[in-house]
């Protein structure tokens, strides 16, 4: 789907949401160029085929389920950073940057959902304990972005392309930035919130918002973690 160039906001304002986190903020107008991103979470059915021609590992799919026959269109989970990067370099893609995710997923007005600022629900997304498992992706219609994307928020966490710093939006620049350069952690940003139990993330309203960012360690493969892919518009 493609999402026009142009000025979005990012982040959130303490004092318009009490929910906003501390690497949230400042919050920003940035401007992006124009890019695609993938309309679903990617699929086990479309990961199996990149590990047919020898370009992705199944290396950590031993403690994930992973049926690409029985459950084609559940996204792939239980696969790390490196692995989501190399599917979507295969496929003629990238990860999308955090930037590109967080635009793609609550368009220009500043919503907080993907659906508007009405709280998350069953219907809008699959959240914690909706169905306690992945689900085939677009089964939740009513809570899609501004732009027609399914899932941006629940279903499983989505990888993004950046490097994670804490601090990053005091000192990023307001055109297309892509992360930090550096940094002395080895976490990416993990985006959209999903349908797993997290000791420390039990909290749905807060962590499905469109501005959340979850800092995971790029090593982890997890049942709750799986990417979309985004690409460049000449």
């Amino acid at each position: 789907m493609l999402v026009p160039g142009g000025p979005f906001w990012r982040g959130c304002d303490p004092s318009t949401d009490p929910s906003c986190q501390p690497d949230e903020q400042p919050g920003a107008c940035l401007t992006l160029r124009a890019f695609e991103i993938d309309a679903t979470e990617v699929t086990q059915q479309a990961y199996a085929r990149c590990a047919a021609a020898g370009a992705c590992t199944t290396a950590h799919q031993s403690t994930c389920p992973f049926d690409p026959v029985g459950a084609p269109n559940v996204p792939v989970a239980c696969v790390d950073w490196s692995e989501a990067d190399a599917y979507c370099r295969w496929a003629g893609k990238r990860l999308p940057t955090e930037a590109e995710w967080e635009k793609a997923a609550r368009g220009t007005d500043g919503r907080y959902y993907p659906w508007g600022n009405e709280a998350p629900t069953c219907d809008r997304a699959n959240l914690l304990d909706c169905h306690n498992a992945r689900v085939d992706v677009g089964s939740t219609p009513s809570g899609d972005s501004p732009y027609g994307l399914h899932d941006m928020a629940g279903n499983v966490w989505e990888w993004t392309a950046d490097l994670y710093a804490s601090d990053y939006y005091a000192h990023a620049p307001r055109c297309a930035p892509t992360g930090p350069a550096t940094s002395l952690m080895t976490m990416r940003p993990g985006r959209g919130g999903g349908f797993e139990h997290l000791p420390t993330l039990d909290m749905p309203a807060v962590f499905l918002r469109t501005s959340f960012r979850h800092a995971i360690e790029a090593s982890i493969a997890r049942v709750g973690i799986g990417f979309r892919c985004a690409r460049s518009v000449p």
